[in-house]
């Protein structure tokens, strides 16, 4: 699909950053761009950094500084780039096209029995990703009564990032009166000897199909199975046994702990919305009722930490309008015993003026490097101004933080065996510590619950 530019408004960010008609919008700080809705929603941010192609070719990077929320003012040649206009699909479940006049659109296709239920089913997924891997998958619901996405909680289902609390009552005011949910939200288990899902591969074949087909926009294809009561039982008996205290102690080396069963990978304020919402219809109830409330499960995707399609990717940092010397003075007043260049510990490589450095801290007071340049970063905005972005790729960052005025950081690589212990360790990553591959790669909105009696 074409995302070339048409047309640029006059004296629009866009303008102002040099970009040209004619050009390509391939992406906006790092995300692809493939429609109008990634369009406005990466771009709504003060800072944008667009790659773009030229007519000859040529691929190039251009940063555009605005109010946030404010339009780049790019306009474009497909009509999936023009939200003056519709898409000619006319899908049975679109939320726009669909919508019947005065009423819930919803509701209507739960009066008119367009959905088939499953009742007490937990389903086995295949989504071979835009990369070819399959991801393997479970879709069932979890108990939000186990859920708590406060720093160093000992809840079985953690979040991994801070939760902004800002976010939750747009997002409660559309799932207050909603009659289902069809989520997004996908946890992480930590079962290094693949117990839980992966048993289920070898079994596929022979199980009930529920699905098998292509998804749109490059996502690849998806397969659903149906478990048998035997599977069910065997799945959470599984799952059981990840949170043992010999568990926890094979894995993370601890014991006499809260265990962390379930990690957010993705969708934790919408996890975290449902959770709100239940606890809403929960007052002036008892027990014996609120704990019977369809509200109190939210449907989500489970994967293993250790699947081989899943693959973390840094999220890197790029400072605008910094002094270089005083982030480094900075930087060395929060850590003495930093020292340039790589050794043990947490190594950075920072770049600044065209050139690319090292600075090691040795013996870290966080799991992570991203932790570890996150408070000094923090720090030094609040002291002396200026801006950051958070960039995928290390070209671009390599890029930004070259021009005059910036400094960027890369950041190593989360593995995957530091995600439950750095949440148990230290409560919740740093903001914008990863990623989980591309958007096309994302949970599409397929498997629905009620969550109306």
């Amino acid at each position: 699909m074409s995302t070339i530019i048409t047309a640029i408004d006059r004296h629009s960010p866009a303008e102002r950053a040099g970009v040209q008609v004619g050009e390509q919008l391939l992406s906006i700080n790092g995300h692809p761009i493939v429609d109008v809705l990634d369009y406005r929603f990466y771009g709504y941010d003060p800072l944008s950094h667009l790659e773009l192609k030229t007519a000859a070719g040529n691929v190039r990077h251009v940063t555009c500084r605005k109010a946030e929320g404010q339009d780049l003012g790019l306009n474009f040649d497909t009509y999936l780039m023009d939200e003056m206009r519709s898409c000619a699909n006319h899908c049975l479940f679109c939320f726009v096209d669909q919508m019947p006049p005065g009423m819930r659109s919803m509701k209507k296709y739960l009066a008119d029995g367009v959905f088939e239920t499953l009742t007490d089913s937990l389903i086995y997924i295949e989504r071979q990703q835009s990369d070819g891997k399959i991801r393997h998958g479970l879709i069932g619901m979890v108990d939000l009564d186990a859920y708590d996405f406060t720093p160093g909680s000992g809840a079985l289902i953690r979040a991994t990032e801070g939760t902004v609390l800002d976010r939750i009552p747009p997002r409660a005011k559309v799932r207050r009166n909603a009659p289902i949910e069809l989520p997004h939200v996908m946890l992480l288990i930590d079962d290094p000897d693949k117990t839980v899902i992966e048993p289920l591969t070898a079994a596929a074949e022979g199980m009930e199909k529920v699905y098998d087909f292509d998804l749109m926009q490059d996502g690849g294809h998806i397969r659903g199975f149906k478990l048998s009561d035997k599977q069910i039982d065997a799945v959470a008996n599984a799952l059981e046994g990840l949170t043992t205290d010999e568990a926890m102690q094979k894995k993370y080396n601890v014991s006499g702990v809260a265990p962390l069963l379930f990690a957010v990978g993705d969708g934790n304020h919408s996890l975290a919305t449902a959770k709100a919402c239940y606890e809403e219809q929960k007052k002036g109830k008892t027990p014996e009722e609120y704990l019977a409330l369809p509200a109190r499960y939210a449907l989500v995707e489970v994967v293993n930490n250790h699947d081989d399609a899943l693959q973390f990717e840094p999220i890197h940092r790029v400072l605008f309008g910094v002094d270089h010397q005083k982030f480094m003075d900075a930087f060395r007043a929060a850590y003495p015993n930093a020292y340039e260049g790589k050794g043990d510990g947490h190594t950075i490589e920072f770049v600044w003026n065209g050139e690319s450095h090292f600075i090691t801290v040795p013996d870290p007071k966080v799991q992570l490097a991203v932790g570890t340049l996150q408070g000094v970063i923090d720090q030094y905005l609040k002291d002396n101004g200026g801006e950051v972005d958070y960039i995928h790729g290390d070209d671009v960052t390599r890029e930004l933080g070259s021009k005059p005025g910036n400094m960027g950081f890369l950041l190593p690589a989360m593995g995957k065996e530091q995600l439950f212990k750095t949440v148990m360790a230290d409560g919740v990553l740093p903001r914008k510590t990863f990623s989980m591959g591309h958007a096309q790669d994302k949970r599409y909105y397929i498997e629905a619950r009620k969550i109306v009696k």
